[in-house]
């Protein structure tokens, strides 16, 4: 029976960066399990800031293959993929009117009024429109 691995945050950030922060896989890789890594990660700003890092670095590279499709490659005969235009002005750009569904808020204010015409309890008011993904502004 050989002895356990000691894992350093060098060699834990190195992993991390392999498995583009997929805890589950460097958990497999160690033998550890996923929420001793969990755990550890969580209380290791270095592991930590490991995460985080890859994490934008791979948010980054699926931003820039989005707007490769977004622009299509006209040396390769490829126009540009009008699902993905579609699915990204969704997501961004609400602001400018581009959305698939309608959203409405409530104020505060609003909110009390209506819990308080219905006799009810705010605090579960407030619990059942979050499931419908109303959220107070």
């Amino acid at each position: 029976m050989g002895t356990p691995t000691k894992w350093t945050n060098g060699k834990l950030v190195s992993l991390i960066r392999r498995h583009a922060g997929i805890l589950s896989l460097v958990a497999e890789e160690t033998g550890l399990t996923r929420q001793t890594l969990w755990e550890r990660c969580k209380n290791n700003p270095v592991l930590a800031a490991a995460i985080k890092e890859v994490k934008e670095r791979t948010l980054d590279l699926a931003e820039g293959t989005v707007l490769q499709a977004i622009q299509g490659d006209k040396s390769k005969g490829v126009g540009p993929d009008l699902a993905t235009a579609r699915w990204y002005l969704e997501r961004q750009g609400k602001g400018r009117g581009f959305a698939n569904k309608s959203e409405t808020s409530f104020d505060e204010a609003q909110i009390e009024a209506l819990v308080s015409s219905l006799g009810g309890d705010p605090e579960k008011f407030r619990a059942a429109l979050a499931q419908f993904g109303v959220v107070p502004e």
